[in-house]
């Protein structure tokens, strides 16, 4: 491990698809960033335009002494499968000399706010035990307007994580060693994918410390990966609470049922979002087997059914009230 004072590395990896000019604007704010050493690696996932050639033209006029730039390939569609790739080229397939260096997964049409990396990096070589440092981010709305999104004081709660996914892939850093140690990236995983990965980083009990501040400027896009409903993908998120709550009662935690209960909510605010888009043939079913959970009472069961009927009238924030009651 790191002693104290040392200057650890820090590598980005940007998985890219067909974004030639918002990845120039991303990796023009990496650069920009007063810390060094720093690695930036690009995962283009197969584009069909320039953008591969904009990365390596990049790289050639932007590489120092203390900025590599690697561009790797990846032909697998998917966020998750270009992520995964960038980490084998930093960080090879097999635990070794660079697990106690730190990574920050980054989105191609974002952008880094000046001093992000000395601020994060600074925890984590000032206080070498540290295992994860979040953040908050800004995000620029379609119209133009920005949100800051909601404070990560509770980052360290799984359960908290469950409702918030406070582990995006846009506000936190991780040493490689706790990456490796959870699984990384799950390939072929294309929706909810880092919130699959926070829960499963979480429950390896990381070191983690917070910045109340927003270090990253998200642009929202009307084409995202994340579409902007949920109707169009039905079963696939279904298919992840799937493999997140296998995982939670697979964890051997004395909590795992309360854990549990909360996919269950989950489940019941996708039903409530099926319904709320028009979609009842998809949100009844749904809704039906979150309360058929074993591990539900019947005060529960009334309680999920109540959020459910809240949030399908559009109204936000079911868990502040119900979360004494999982």
């Amino acid at each position: 491990m790191s002693s104290l004072g040392e200057r650890r590395r820090v590598t980005v990896i940007v998985p890219v698809y067909n974004r030639e000019e918002q990845l120039l604007c991303c990796l023009d704010s990496i650069a920009a960033q007063d810390y060094r050493p720093l690695r930036i690696i690009v995962t283009d996932n197969a584009s069909t335009d320039r953008t591969r050639e904009a990365a390596v033209e990049w790289g050639a006029l932007h590489s120092a002494p203390e900025l590599e730039v690697i561009v790797t390939d990846e032909p697998t569609r998917g966020a998750s499968a270009a992520r995964c790739k960038g980490f084998e080229a930093g960080f090879g397939v097999a635990p070794g000399e660079c697990e106690d260096e730190v990574i920050s997964f980054f989105d191609s049409d974002d952008v880094m706010l000046p001093g992000m990396l000395s601020a994060v990096m600074d925890i984590f070589n000032r206080e070498p035990a540290t295992e994860i440092v979040a953040w908050r981010m800004c995000r620029r709305m379609l119209d133009g307007t920005t949100r800051l999104s909601r404070r990560v004081s509770d980052a360290k709660s799984v359960d908290m994580h469950l409702v918030h996914s406070f582990l995006s892939t846009l506000n936190y850093a991780v040493r490689a060693a706790t990456l490796r140690r959870a699984g990384g990236w799950r390939r072929g995983m294309m929706e909810w994918d880092d919130w699959e990965l926070g829960v499963r980083l979480l429950l390896g009990s990381p070191e983690i410390k917070v910045i109340d501040k927003a270090l990253v400027l998200v642009n929202c896009q009307s084409q995202s990966i994340t579409g902007v409903d949920f109707s169009s993908k039905a079963g696939k998120w279904e298919r992840v609470l799937d493999i997140v709550e296998h995982t939670l009662a697979e964890s051997g935690r004395k909590d795992r049922a309360r854990l549990r209960r909360v996919v269950a909510y989950r489940r019941v605010i996708l039903a409530a979002h099926y319904s709320r888009e028009g979609h009842p043939e998809l949100a009844r079913p749904l809704l039906e087997r979150a309360l058929g959970t074993p591990l539900l009472s019947p005060l529960r069961r009334m309680m999920l059914r109540g959020a459910f009927h809240y949030t399908a009238l559009g109204l936000r924030g079911a868990y502040t009230f119900l979360r004494p009651f999982i």
